[in-house]
């Protein structure tokens, strides 16, 4: 209803009558606004005979319904022990799942994965952006992702976990040989399991004064390996 004409004869009234061609459920996008003559009155009489009536072209425009979502926190883990994000994929897994303002009982749920950056961080480890993917709801628990459009969900800036790389203890055995028997050890290898039952191979390097050397003459060597965990020793006789 709508009386504010400034044009109308002095006394009359108008009742004006419009709908909207969106549905009852009107998604992201531009409606025409139309006017409904069978239902527009003048002082109470759907009699417009004293009036031309000229009809606008008028739209609707819906925009999207910007959520915020906070997540939940995910650890970081070593190598060998997977990710999780609590519920994965299920209705209102994230922090403000009840203060989320939803359109017509709409509901979400959050599909999180993790994805390698190739970034290496010295003290935590290979960097994995939090990759954030969204499957939403109707109020009976039905699917309609088709309506994601109609949303803007905002997770903040980009965010990240980390994957340490696991400890594999290894001490490599003191050795002994005779001059001219030294250059036979030199690249000798090593072969460890790791606890996940991983095999990992080390190969002897050996190291006299800080430098990489064949061990030729008598004398003692440092043992090291190409990823050292710990070092031991060669004595030469």
């Amino acid at each position: 209803t709508d009386t504010g004409f400034d044009d109308l004869a002095e006394g009359d009234a108008l009742e004006l009558a419009v709908y909207y061609s969106c549905g009852e459920r009107p998604e992201v996008g531009e409606y025409q606004i139309q006017i409904d003559l069978d239902h527009t009155f003048i002082n109470g009489t759907n009699n417009l005979s004293n009036y031309i009536v000229e009809l606008g072209r008028n739209t609707l425009t819906i925009t999207e319904m910007c959520v915020p979502i906070e997540r939940y926190d995910v650890a970081d883990i070593t190598y060998g022990e997977e990710f999780v994000y609590p519920d994965n994929e299920k209705i209102g897994n994230f922090k403000n799942a009840s203060t989320a303002e939803m359109a017509y009982g709409e509901q979400l749920a959050l599909k999180v994965s993790f994805r390698a950056t190739g970034r290496v961080d010295a003290e935590r480890g290979v960097a994995y952006e939090v990759v954030i993917e969204f499957a939403l709801y109707d109020e009976n628990d039905n699917p309609i992702n088709e309506r994601r459009r109609n949303y803007v969900f905002d997770c903040g800036e980009a965010s990240y976990v980390y994957r340490k790389q696991a400890a594999a203890a290894f001490t490599v055995p003191d050795e002994e040989c005779l001059y001219g028997e030294g250059e036979s050890l030199f690249g000798k290898e090593y072969t460890i399991t790791t606890e996940l039952g991983e095999n990992v191979t080390f190969t002897v390097k050996y190291l006299q004064d800080g430098k990489e050397v064949t061990p030729k003459y008598a004398g003692t060597y440092d043992i090291t390996l190409d990823q050292m965990i710990r070092s031991g020793r060669l004595r030469r006789m």
